[in-house]
């Protein structure tokens, strides 16, 4: 389905809904375009469903100022929102640096939005480790203890999803050895809360690999990129993290 129209995201927003509302112990997340965010997050709240909630694609680190063009984390809280994407890879080919990352997840986690973290290598057999703790020791550098609590953080190996030319599936053995460095690094970060900090998986999930990835305790979500534009496909997914 279309969502480059204010009536293909409203209706897209409503069959979503709608697959959301059958499984009440899956927490779903709507992160449809900026201009189309208040539309969705009135659909949200007529549905009167505490499982789905509403995100923003990005933000940006400052709340006034001369910043022609930005989104401020305040203006999408007050549209609705509730968490944010932050760093995802499409934004960091764009020119999004590390320390610009760092910036909007103090700034979002400053309103009360929950910041979710996107970290993972470009290319498959790329260094891994030494990405991950580059990217997560400038991403977190500042986050206090108590805030980091509040953070989402997705593993996004960026060969592995679909918008990336000659895509290769991951595996969920790879995603799990991901994750296990990530929370390494999360826990020499920050001692006390970086065990507890949710850690999912981005990168061309379906409705045919989902389970695969998230029968895994270890693995505490997903982050649903083309699938996601089918409700129908979407509401699979949502069946299967629901039967687990």
């Amino acid at each position: 389905m279309q969502v480059n129209s204010h009536a293909g995201a409203k209706s897209l927003c409503s069959a979503t809904i709608v697959e959301a509302t059958k499984y009440e112990n899956v927490m779903t997340v709507i992160c449809p375009p900026f201009l189309m965010l208040s539309g969705c997050a009135a659909l949200v709240a007529e549905a009167c469903k505490s499982n789905i909630k509403i995100g923003a694609q990005n933000d940006f680190w400052e709340n006034f100022g001369p910043y022609t063009g930005e989104v401020s984390p305040q203006l999408l809280k007050e549209s609705g929102a509730s968490y944010v994407l932050i760093g995802h890879s499409e934004r960091r080919a764009l020119g999004e640096t590390d320390e610009m990352i760092n910036k909007k997840i103090k700034a979002t986690l400053a309103v009360g939005l929950t910041p979710v973290l996107f970290v993972g290598e470009k290319e498959k057999g790329d260094y891994r480790q030494d990405i991950l703790i580059d990217q997560l020791s400038q991403d977190l550098a500042g986050v206090s203890l108590e805030n980091v609590k509040k953070l989402l953080v997705v593993y996004e190996p960026v060969w592995a999803i679909s918008s990336h030319s000659g895509n290769i599936s991951d595996t969920p053995e790879n995603v799990l050895e991901a994750i296990k460095i990530i929370r390494e690094i999360l826990t020499k970060m920050f001692p006390e809360t970086g065990s507890g900090i949710p850690i999912l998986y981005g990168g061309s999930v379906n409705p045919e690999n989902a389970s695969g990835f998230l029968s895994h305790p270890e693995i505490s979500g997903a982050v649903v990129g083309s699938a996601s534009l089918d409700a129908g496909k979407f509401g699979k997914i949502l069946e299967s993290v629901n039967s687990l």
